[in-house]
């Protein structure tokens, strides 16, 4: 098993977080959760 480095890891972690970001946005049924 290879280990991701410091910036891989960041850039696949920021795609995770944008596409977890658009889902939310494209469902309104989810917009005000507390």
């Amino acid at each position: 098993m290879t280990e991701l480095s410091e910036e891989r890891k960041r850039d696949f972690e920021a795609a995770a977080f944008r596409r977890l970001v658009e889902h939310l946005r494209a469902r309104g049924d989810v917009q005000n959760i507390d």
